[in-house]
């Protein structure tokens, strides 16, 4: 208890109020909205065009997070991620070539 006041820094009377809220969280089962959410989860499938785009680039530079790897692989479809794959790597050719004609002299 001294520890705690120590580094809270509260009053005494604002730690014990604290002490005794009642904290809802998104995993409490006895939360009415909970069903909600999960019904819109299990509605949305697939994932959108900007989720696409970014776990490609993320995944051309190699700092996919394990979270979004996850939604990827349990919402998205294969096609999605080849078909933006090989659009980017188009783009980027497409880059690089434009960036060399424009340094080098004709």
């Amino acid at each position: 208890m001294l520890a705690e006041r120590r580094h809270c820094r509260l009053p005494a009377a604002q730690l014990a109020q604290r002490k005794n809220r009642i904290v809802t969280t998104d995993d409490n089962p006895n939360d009415p909205n909970n069903e909600d959410r999960d019904t819109a989860d299990k509605r949305r499938t697939g994932t959108g065009l900007f989720a696409v785009i970014g776990s490609v680039l993320s995944a051309a530079f190699g700092v996919q997070s394990s979270r979004n790897r996850q939604r990827d692989f349990e919402r998205g479809r294969p096609v999605h991620f080849i078909v933006g794959g090989l659009i980017g790597t188009i783009l980027f050719i497409a880059i690089v070539l434009f960036a060399v004609q424009a340094v080098l002299p004709d």
